[in-house]
């Protein structure tokens, strides 16, 4: 089964995000990057993302940070170069097989 994905990937050191403006560093100081709430699922009362990595999905715990309008930051959980599943169906699990598609 091939799935079609809105990727984005986490970039640089200031939490700039691929397809996102570079918020201000004075908000993100701390912060890995900025990211749509849409990004975001809730696993268990925990705020998790799903990564691709090797085609396979894998579910990731994150720490968010100050919410910005449709954004959130993201605290802890995710580095530079991380591939985010932006958004996708409901069922989607860890290990699953994917395709990405640019």
């Amino acid at each position: 089964m091939i799935l079609r994905w809105f990727l984005l990937r986490a970039q640089g050191e200031t939490g700039a995000v691929q397809g996102l403006p570079a918020p201000p560093k004075t908000r993100m100081a701390e912060a890995k990057a900025l990211i749509l709430k849409s990004t975001v699922r809730s696993d268990a009362g925990k705020s998790t993302v799903f990564l691709v990595k090797d085609n396979k999905l894998e579910r990731r715990a994150v720490s968010l940070g100050a919410e910005h309008g449709d954004d959130v930051e993201v605290m802890a959980g995710i580095a530079p170069g991380d591939t985010l599943v932006l958004r996708g169906p409901e069922n989607l699990r860890e290990g699953q097989t994917v395709e990405v598609k640019k």
